[in-house]
């Protein structure tokens, strides 16, 4: 016992010093939102572009975009990184925005329906990602998901049973984020600067590009990463379906209480089903049944509700090959908009 206090107390000055580093840099934002993404969200409402080097707190991105918009966009697209390459351009529509979330959960979805709703904002038309990991109870949730009161008032709303963290278990989350090893790491070694640039381009060597209308044109990284890429595709546990073997009565009570209030909010919605890389769908999505119980509920729900659906989990209908996709799970703009223009109208 005495060797312990001892050795705890040697500790001490180390644990102090990193929890000073993280709270202090907080390079991921997690104590406080990052300053910069409101002049962010100005520049994509002026019309312009933005290039980054380094990730950043989606959330935020969104919510500041959203309370500075003055108008509505009469359509956005709601969904998950799947969704994040679909652009104006593809859709064909001026007012556009793309609010896609870094691993969307429900949550996320419900908690930006609240914020448009609350701001005037819900738009005429929604296309709505209706992906297979929304109803995985065991999808890993992206580091910085801060939509809580959000969701939480939305929920309230829908009278649904609450899933995600209380006050008190936000608090736990952020206090292991600020003894975290590698978050004191990245504090040490990432160089610093401004992580964001106004820009009128759509393409930039060794930088990402957020464009006007909130979608990404894709995943630069991997192009030079062969390698890592294939790896990606062929990983058997991609969206966590190894843990996947029933669809969350819970999370479809969610998803159905959503689709029920924008309707009663007359906003038109579609349904948009992300499907997998050719490789990655024949190895390992084929093989797992839970995959065929969503598509039986997928198929049976949006007759039921009368909203059009376009996409589907296998690519081969869809005629997509390895050069549309970005890794197992992400379209390239080219893919997307084959999806898109294969819809029926």
């Amino acid at each position: 016992m005495k060797k312990f206090l001892i050795n705890s107390l040697l500790a001490t000055p180390l644990f102090i010093t990193i929890a000073y580093i993280n709270y202090s840099q907080d390079v991921y934002h997690i104590f406080s939102p990052d300053p910069q993404l409101k002049e962010v969200a100005e520049w994509m409402l002026s019309g312009s572009n933005v290039s980054y080097t380094r990730s950043y707190d989606r959330v935020s991105l969104v919510n500041e975009f959203i309370q500075r918009s003055e108008e509505k966009s009469d359509w956005i697209i709601l969904g998950s990184s799947k969704s994040m390459t679909a652009n104006k351009d593809i859709i064909g529509r001026t007012s556009f925005f793309n609010s896609w979330i870094k691993q969307a959960r429900l949550k996320d979805y419900l908690a930006i329906v609240y914020s448009l709703d609350q701001e005037n904002l819900l738009p005429d038309t929604l296309i709505l990602e209706f992906s297979p990991h929304l109803f995985n109870i065991h999808q890993k949730a992206a580091r910085h998901h801060e939509n809580y009161d959000s969701y939480f008032a939305m929920a309230d709303i829908l009278d649904l049973p609450k899933l995600y963290p209380n006050r008190w278990n936000r608090f736990s989350m952020k206090t292991s984020q600020l003894f975290s090893g590698r978050n004191f790491l990245d504090a040490l070694f990432r160089k610093p600067g401004k992580n964001f640039q106004q820009t009128d381009q759509t393409s930039l060597p060794n930088h990402r590009i957020i464009q006007s209308d909130g979608s990404e044109p894709g995943k630069e990284y991997y192009k030079s990463q062969p390698k890592r890429r294939k790896e990606l595709i062929l990983d058997e546990e991609v969206d966590n379906q190894h843990l996947y073997h029933e669809m969350d009565p819970t999370l479809i009570k969610h998803f159905e209480g959503l689709v029920a209030f924008l309707q009663s909010k007359n906003v038109s919605l579609i349904f948009y089903i992300p499907p997998y890389h050719p490789e990655t769908f024949n190895i390992t999505i084929n093989q797992n049944p839970v995959f065929a119980e969503y598509t039986k509920y997928y198929q049976a729900f949006s007759t039921k509700m009368k909203v059009p659906v376009f996409g589907g989990l296998d690519p081969h209908p869809l005629k997509l090959t390895d050069n549309d996709f970005i890794d197992a799970t992400h379209t390239e703009p080219s893919g997307f908009r084959k999806i898109w223009l294969s819809r029926s109208h």
